[in-house]
């Protein structure tokens, strides 16, 4: 995992009522550990989630979900994202 992927789960482990989480980029490496820890630490207060995630974590994914009992909200991408930026 990069220091961002480290970051956030520090992030995810301080904010226990966290009831929105939303992220942008894709999570290929860092899925384990960001769905670990959004389990662990705000399964009762988590209601709304956005994550774009491989289609080789589904398995990790339906047990993420299974685990969230009050989430209401869900938007999910499957699939790989492609990088946005164009070098010139």
């Amino acid at each position: 995992m990069n220091d961002l992927e480290l970051g956030l789960v520090s992030v995810i482990q301080h904010c226990r009522k966290l009831e929105i989480f939303i992220i942008e980029w894709s999570v290929n490496t860092a899925f384990t550990a960001i769905a670990d820890a959004l389990c662990t630490y705000t399964s009762r207060s988590l209601h709304t989630l956005h994550i774009h995630v491989p289609p080789t974590e589904m398995a990790k994914l339906i047990w993420t979900l299974d685990a969230l009992p009050n989430l209401r909200v869900l938007q999910l991408e499957i699939g790989e994202r492609t990088n946005e930026d164009t070098r010139l």
